[in-house]
């Protein structure tokens, strides 16, 4: 029984198997097969450790596409620092031989909006604060009216709690919020403008904005005051971006 448990294999199979020779053709194939499969092997692993050489001209070719446009950066970096030089130089040259265009740029530059404005003029604080009902809060139109009445008026500059009016500033009504320059604004509004005081206001007194805040003050509550100053700084207007220009051709002359 024990012999059973410890060596379960009979001796005549043991001894049949030493005994059985294997033929020479059975060994080689085995010895082929074997080197076969290790030689794949090997070859697997280095084709995985090789860089591909597609892989390598892409990153190539994207290295020399990167190298060119950073170069075409750099010439048109240059070519815009030339240019504004010369611009600034012309524009030097012309204010020193033509003192009256000085007068004007600053004058552009004020109704632009591009630059601060300080000067006499009046400020119309509006106030919805009171008002209960949510049909009686000023709105976009009811500034657009105020500042086209004052632009009438004769106003130079116009500003709305601090936020300069320009060519391309937009009042919008955002929920219950009046947008300035993208810019919520809350009451009390103070709406100034820069010019003759005493003019302004009575140029002021005979416009459809006048009217216009009458009507809100009776109809809704609106409180109006009007003050004037003797000294107002009202700041510039965001940067303006110049996105389309043309030029006009030159009309020939028959002699």
């Amino acid at each position: 029984m024990r012999k059973m448990l410890e060596d379960p294999i009979d001796v005549g199979y043991s001894a049949a198997a030493k005994s059985r020779p294997y033929p020479p053709w059975q060994r080689a194939t085995v010895f082929f097969l074997s080197a076969i499969i290790g030689a794949s092997g090997i070859w697997s692993v280095n084709a995985l450790r090789a860089p591909r050489d597609a892989s390598a001209a892409a990153r190539e070719n994207l290295a020399n596409q990167v190298d060119e446009r950073v170069a075409e950066l750099d010439a048109h970096t240059k070519k815009n620092f030339e240019l504004s030089e010369q611009i600034e130089q012309t524009r030097k040259q012309v204010i020193n031989e033509a003192p009256l265009i000085t007068d004007q740029l600053a004058a552009t530059g004020a109704a632009s909006g591009v630059v601060p404005v300080t000067g006499p003029g009046i400020t119309l604080t509006l106030n919805d604060k009171d008002t209960e009902r949510p049909e009686a809060r000023l709105k976009d139109f009811d500034f657009q009216v105020v500042i086209n009445s004052l632009w009438a008026a004769g106003a130079e500059a116009i500003a709305i709690n601090g936020q300069r009016i320009g060519p391309t500033t937009a009042i919008r009504n955002a929920g219950q919020a009046v947008l300035v320059n993208l810019i919520p604004l809350n009451p009390p509004y103070e709406v100034s403008a820069v010019g003759d005081p005493t003019a302004l206001q009575a140029a002021f007194a005979k416009t459809r904005g006048s009217a216009h805040l009458a009507g809100l003050r009776d109809m809704f509550g609106v409180s109006v005051e009007i003050t004037s100053h003797d000294e107002l700084t009202l700041p510039a207007a965001q940067q303006i971006r110049l996105r389309y220009v043309s030029t006009e051709p030159n009309p020939t002359v028959a002699k």
